[in-house]
């Protein structure tokens, strides 16, 4: 027997956009094809609860990694907190998109009040988000 989800579609798709995850990315990840990612947020096919139960694990990752990451800035006060501009800059931490990486420096100078930059590719990584990210094992 299958094990289905008690989360929605909206749900699912509400959290994949705030983690700033494209389709394809989590289709990806979820070994299913993009098809069924749209599928499940417009409710015509029920999520599985792996699916719905790895964007939980997501979420929670995030959720660490924002604070972490805020922690890090708030002891460098002289380094920028740099974005990458490009999703083929960025390896990601445990595959995560640039995409993700964006949304998680939007969230921290949201918290902080710090302005971002973009990053050139040379510096990826050693920078403040990238090492933060690292050293928080997400």
């Amino acid at each position: 027997m299958r094990n289905y989800s008690s989360m929605s579609g909206a749900e699912f798709q509400c959290a994949r956009e705030y983690l700033g995850l494209p389709v394809q990315w989590v289709a990806e990840s979820l070994e299913v094809d993009r098809r069924t990612v749209h599928r499940w947020e417009r409710e015509v096919f029920t999520i599985p609860e792996r699916a719905a139960e790895v964007m939980r694990g997501w979420l929670a990752r995030t959720s660490l990694a924002v604070g972490k990451v805020t922690l890090e800035v708030a002891k460098h006060t002289d380094t920028p907190l740099l974005a990458t501009s490009d999703d083929f800059d960025w390896m990601g931490t445990e595959g995560f998109p640039a995409s993700w990486q964006r949304m998680l420096c939007s969230r921290v100078a949201e918290r902080t009040g710090r302005g971002i930059v973009w990053m050139p590719l040379e510096d990826a990584s050693s920078a403040i988000v990238a090492l933060a990210v690292n050293e928080a094992k997400l």
